[in-house]
């Protein structure tokens, strides 16, 4: 049951002000959690590396290692996992999506993959295609949808 809190925590966590810290000392509990699914495992740890990069930090060794320990599996969420890890490409991620909701979630990894490297204007383009899937009850979706409306607010100070 706790789960769910811990995806609340981190996934505002991406979007708010980077607190790598916090987000870390959050995805260690959620990791102990012997009944975490192993698919949330890997969406925690890539939730964690994206704050750690928008705040300018390296990923840190414990969400590395759980992409790495979940990146054999042939589920989506190990395809995810080697996407994580630099494994599998944007282009070959997206080429395995059966579904709307799997592209969702290749965009949606690709463009804070994007962020993290300093491409604004890559990011955002995938943030809105994460958009256009309409995949609402999407944490990705939800959090697009704050990043952009980031970028909108960045533009108009400007």
């Amino acid at each position: 049951g706790l789960r769910e809190i811990y995806a609340q925590v981190l996934s505002h966590l991406v979007v708010s002000a980077p607190a790598p810290e916090l987000a870390r000392e959050v995805f260690s509990r959620a990791q102990n959690q012997l009944t975490l699914e192993p698919e949330w495992k890997v969406y925690f740890a890539l939730w964690v590396e994206m704050i750690e990069a928008r705040a300018g930090e390296e990923p840190g060794p414990a969400a590395r290692e759980v992409l790495e320990s979940h990146s054999e599996s042939t589920a989506w969420w190990g395809r995810l996992a080697r996407f994580g890890t630099g494994a599998l490409p944007y282009e070959e991620l997206l080429g395995e999506a059966s579904n709307l909701g799997e592209r969702t979630e290749a965009h949606f990894y690709e463009g804070a993959r994007r962020l993290g490297a300093g491409d604004l204007a890559g990011a955002r383009e995938l943030f809105r295609r994460v958009l256009e899937t309409k995949m609402v009850n999407f944490y990705e979706f939800i959090m697009a949808l704050e990043l952009v409306d980031q970028g909108r607010d960045e533009n108009a100070a400007r």
